[in-house]
């Protein structure tokens, strides 16, 4: 904020506490980066190394199992930022021995009251204790990871997403590291015990500039490109396999080998199936036998789970900027159009319906009322939020969702709609995004054309259906496709955020639609066949049968001089100040405006003084650098706890709006809003104080 002389007087921002997220995001970049150590680097040292740090514990002990599980040796002893050497101890009457066989086990205070017979416990003067189990590949524990703090633990679920993370690539070092271990024998030994990991590793040779050629191979070759090791000996390399985009790259990185390095790169494979999976190498060359030989040990981890991560905390941390800058956009853009859609209210006040200049007016407010419907998207991708729930047709909400099918779509959209279906409580914005978002989902599953067929029946649930709904009457729509359908693997994943199995998606449509009808109180079901089509079905509770709806324009028209009191309007737009001043007037209410919370107790309080209190308050919900409705609402309360408050803000999707009454609200008025909506809010509520 500047002062009128150009200083800067006061500076305003938003602080998120992101501790959690980014030690997780940590984690899983020392997992990403680990992969590729320095000669004579333990990996567990490392990651004892990184637990203390990220857990703020004192120890960290990470263990092999050893014979029948009652004994462990350790990998890593990590004790007030010092390696301590290893040693073998026994399990019985210790927490690790508790951990054995559990996926976590956490003792957050008095550990060492509760193992008194653990020396080691009271010599660490511990307090905390959190344990992991680390699983072979076939299921059986091997090992173990304890950390151990002299202070209670802090954040529990935080230390126990941890170790979840680490606990897997921990397991698969620990097999990797025994399976070195057992093959340093033979190499027949060699081949055999290699399978138990989920790499696999090869040699090769190459002359000259010639390229490099298979000597021998093992290890999960199948399970990771599927293709046998005998088919890999027939091609004589992996290099037909490398992705399009990788296959320049990676030759250029094989011809800058030279002996005595170790590298690590990575690219992409297509496997037998089709599939693109990413791929960690790392390699070793030496000088061969024989003139310009050179030969290369190497093998080769199978990381595409990694990358996906990766790239979904990189899409997460855009998404969350477009969120808030969304929902910025929207809350202004609101604010813009209450003044357009008001103004044009207000105009067809005074018009007769057959004049020539009426039916311009009412395009223009239906394009607006469309813009609002943005708005509104904007801020439920933005925000999400809860709904702002009102009596909704489903048939009136299907043919405006159908009639915005854009000109372009080659479907064709068949309506099929109960005449006695039921009506429901709903934020018709959000229920019509839901709606918009799996006919786009259809649309784009028929590129050449087809039938889309909605659907609409009550439906009374018993108890224990097949939905997970409790008992009662709802509505089912249906929407049915002729696309190309979804296969068994990806209906698995269809509502995960970020998944999409198109090239263009985002993977938010679907995810955001689930998101929608769960905050409504109804489910979201999918059934597919390849080839065939597919079908969505969404239940919602119903609120029976409430007769016709009336038409949108039936109220456009109210008597001016109606009502009756002062009303104080706060609001930090000065259009929307005057634009609600002139309509309230025209409704016959004396108005006040001020454009913050502090002006607005101000106001109240002299007006209560001089016994002409208002008897309403119109508050907005947010004014930027000053004080908004939710608070001048709970100080208004204070000094009249009958005042009457309604709140109108741009957030539709805010919480605030969907549960005005828990804040001492009396209603909620969303912008933009017509000067007809205006006065049946005000002519609904018994207005407090109201002086003529």
């Amino acid at each position: 904020i500047r002062s009128e002389d150009g200083h800067v007087t006061a500076l305003f921002g938003i602080a998120r506490d992101i501790t959690e997220r980014k030690l997780i995001e940590e984690t899983l970049l020392f997992l990403l980066q680990s992969g590729s150590l320095e000669s004579g680097e333990s990996f567990f040292e490392l990651l004892a190394r990184h637990l203390a740090r990220c857990l703020e514990m004192d120890y960290v002990c990470i263990d092999r199992l050893q014979g029948d599980g009652l004994e462990a040796h350790t990998l890593a002893v990590y004790h007030d930022g010092i390696f301590e050497d290893n040693l073998q101890y026994a399990l019985k009457d210790t927490p690790c021995g508790d951990v054995v066989g559990k996926t976590i086990c956490i003792f957050p205070r008095d550990v060492s009251k509760l193992f008194p017979k653990d020396a080691a416990l009271r010599e660490l003067r511990a307090e905390s204790y959190i344990g992991t189990t680390l699983w072979s590949h076939d299921g059986q524990p091997v090992g173990l990871i304890a950390v151990i703090g002299r202070q209670p633990l802090a954040n529990s679920g935080l230390a126990e997403s941890v170790l979840k993370l680490v606990a897997l690539r921990a397991a698969s070092e620990l097999e990797r590291k025994q399976a070195e271990e057992a093959l340093r024998g033979s190499e027949e030994r060699y081949r055999l015990l290699t399978s138990i990991t989920s790499d696999y590793v090869y040699s090769c040779s190459r002359c000259g500039t010639s390229d490099f050629q298979l000597k021998w191979m093992a290890g999960a070759v199948e399970t990771i490109t599927g293709y046998s090791i005998d088919a890999f000996y027939q091609m004589g390399s992996w290099r037909s396999i490398v992705h399009p985009d990788d296959s320049e790259r990676v030759p250029g990185f094989l011809n800058d080998l030279v002996p005595g390095k170790k590298y690590t790169t990575k690219f992409r494979i297509i496997t037998k199936s089709g599939a693109v999976r990413w791929i960690q190498e790392s390699c070793y060359c030496r000088p061969g036998d024989s003139a310009n030989e050179l030969l290369r040990y190497g093998s080769s981890q199978d990381i595409t789970e990694q990358e996906l991560l990766r790239d979904q905390l990189a899409t997460r941390e855009k998404l969350e900027s477009l969120g808030l800058l969304a929902g910025g956009i929207a809350h202004n853009f609101n604010n813009i159009l209450t003044g357009i859609i008001g103004n044009i209210s207000y105009a067809q006040m005074f018009l007769d319906p057959v004049h020539k200049s009426y039916k311009p007016l009412l395009e223009a407010e239906k394009a607006s009322l469309r813009a609002g419907e943005l708005a509104r998207q904007l801020l439920t991708f933005g925000q999400g939020g809860e709904p702002v729930k009102m009596i909704v047709s489903i048939p009136q909400l299907v043919d405006e969702i159908v009639s915005r099918l854009p000109v372009e779509s080659n479907i064709r959209v068949g309506v099929d709609i109960s005449d006695s279906i039921h009506a429901i409580q709903a934020d018709a914005g959000q229920i019509g995004q839901a709606f918009s978002d799996i006919i786009i989902n259809a649309a784009q599953a028929m590129p050449g054309g087809g039938m889309l067929t909605i659907t609409a029946r009550n439906d009374t649930l018993a108890d224990s259906n097949s939905w997970s709904l409790p008992a009662g009457t709802y509505i089912r729509i249906s929407f049915a496709d002729q696309g190309c359908g979804i296969t068994e693997e990806n209906l698995r994943k269809i509502f995960t955020p970020y998944f999409s199995s198109k090239v263009a998606g985002n993977g938010l449509g679907l995810s955001l639609a689930r998101s929608i009808i769960d905050r409504h109180g109804g489910n979201i079901s999918v059934s597919s066949a390849v080839g065939r089509g597919s079908v969505f079905t969404i239940h919602l509770p119903s609120i029976g049968e409430i007769g016709s709806m009336p038409e949108e324009d039936t109220a456009r028209h109210i008597a001016g001089g109606q009502g009756g009191g002062s009303i104080l309007v706060m609001d930090d737009e000065e259009m929307i100040r005057e634009l609600a001043s002139e309509m309230l007037t025209y409704l016959g209410y004396r108005v006040t405006t001020c454009g913050d919370g502090h002006e607005a107790i101000a106001h109240y309080k002299s007006a209560l003084q001089a016994g002409t209190p208002f008897a309403a308050v119109i508050m907005d919900l947010t004014i930027p650098g000053g004080m908004g409705g939710k608070e001048a609402a709970r100080q208004i309360l204070a000094i009249n706890p009958e005042a009457c408050l309604i709140v109108s803000s741009g957030y539709s999707s805010d919480p605030i709006m969907a549960n005005y009454a828990t804040y001492g609200f009396s209603m909620a008025i969303a912008k933009p809003y017509k000067i007809h909506e205006l006065g049946q809010a005000l002519s609904s509520l018994p207005l407090s104080a109201v002086s003529k």
